[in-house]
């Protein structure tokens, strides 16, 4: 990856060159590269919804689609542009939609995590600029954002998220948010793009990633690990997984660590698969699954890449790989293929039964059995990268 930057650098102009380093904070994330691909939204109006207004459901035609043997919801992010960004509540067993917060104008959802009791979420999320922030107003989304919490109504419905830190500069980008047991804390990934003064001509940036975790009570900021990113947390709330990841080959290892960062097993080598995705707990925290990319896999230059010569990085070619299910002992020892579905998969979490493991792809939403049997689509809408599965 630094190979890439530096030889981009040659050609682009300062502007251009922040936007090829925005881009590298959701490649770390595993995530198709937003700000290039959110559409310009219609003129700005004088004032937005903050929260969801009661809105008609759509449902699926049960002529086409078979009865659901799932329950619970899911809690997806809608990302179309402006005035169709919004959360979305979808439910299982019903098989119909319902917004629960609509997005305002020149604002952005990127990620979230719901408590476990269902009462709060933590979104990275960029609002609005009001009309005095002229210095964030320039700016692009993902570098005004921060985290944000936002209450859930006994209905369903989400409130106005509010700011519980922000980002220090225009160069941080803070992502991946994700709650401890116990609702008192929040992991959550730090991405900052440090610029020298020389920075066009050697073009040398420093990039600082670092897996943090916030304590609500004392609004203090802990390194949990250096290069780490996918924080989640087990089922007993009692240990952490993440992706640990090399900064010079960009090759990716899975932790487990204690919730404080202390007594880390790296139960995946950096080098066992070529990429690596959503590592997360079993129901019965006896496994961790994950999503892989197998070192067979072939990886194609673009036109671009081939006229600027520019050489592809190790692993996570912007994350356009088919990937399988992983899974391995919390104990340790082999991992095991689950599946052979050939998807690119962003993000994976099982219901809290562990019956079914639900999975977003480019391609959609579906839903497996923890052995990689009954694959089915969810037939939903929208697709969506991200979501949550609640009660």
């Amino acid at each position: 990856m630094h190979s890439i930057v530096k030889n981009l650098g040659r050609w682009l102009t300062k502007s251009q060159s922040l936007y090829v380093i925005v881009g590298c904070a959701v490649w770390l994330a595993a995530c198709q590269p937003p700000p290039a691909e959110v559409p310009t939204p219609p003129p700005i109006q004088k004032e937005s919804p903050a929260t969801a207004e009661p809105v008609a459901t759509a449902e699926v035609d049960s002529d086409a689609a078979p009865k659901s043997n799932l329950a619970g919801s899911l809690i997806l992010i809608d990302e179309s542009a402006y005035p169709n960004h919004k959360i979305v509540r979808y439910d299982l067993e019903a098989q119909v939609e319902e917004t629960v917060f609509f997005a305002p104008e020149n604002s952005w959802i990127y990620q979230m995590d719901v408590t476990r009791d269902g009462t709060q979420v933590a979104l990275s999320y960029a609002s609005p600029p009001v009309e005095d922030e002229v210095e964030l107003a320039d700016r692009e989304p993902y570098d005004r954002n921060g985290i944000y919490l936002a209450e859930i109504s006994p209905d369903g419905l989400m409130g106005k998220p509010e700011l519980l830190f922000g980002n220090t500069a225009a160069n941080e980008f803070v992502f991946n948010p994700a709650w401890t047991a116990d609702g008192k804390s929040i992991f959550y990934v730090s991405y900052k793009r440090i610029f020298p003064e020389d920075v066009l001509e050697t073009w040398e940036p420093t990039l600082d990633v670092a897996l943090m975790r916030y304590d609500l009570e004392t609004a203090e900021h802990h390194l949990i690990s250096q290069d780490g990113i996918w924080p989640r947390v087990s089922p007993d709330g009692t240990q952490l997984v993440y992706i640990q990841v090399d900064p010079i080959s960009s090759l990716r290892a899975v932790n487990v660590s204690d919730l404080d960062g202390g007594n880390v097993i790296e139960l995946i080598p950096l080098n066992r698969f070529f990429d690596i995705d959503s590592p997360h707990f079993s129901a019965d925290g006896q496994h961790i699954y994950f999503g892989a990319v197998p070192h067979s896999t072939k990886v194609e230059r673009n036109l671009w890449e081939v006229i600027f010569g520019i050489q592809v990085a190790s692993a996570h070619v912007d994350h356009n790989l088919p990937s399988d299910w992983w899974r391995i002992p919390l104990s340790g020892g082999e991992a095991e293929k689950v599946t052979d579905v050939k998807r690119i998969i962003s993000y994976g979490s099982f219901d809290s039964a562990g019956e079914h493991l639900f999975y977003a792809t480019k391609n959609g939403i579906f839903s497996m059995d923890p052995n990689g049997e009954f694959d089915q689509r969810i037939p939903l809408q929208n697709a969506s990268r991200y979501f949550i599965w609640t009660p």
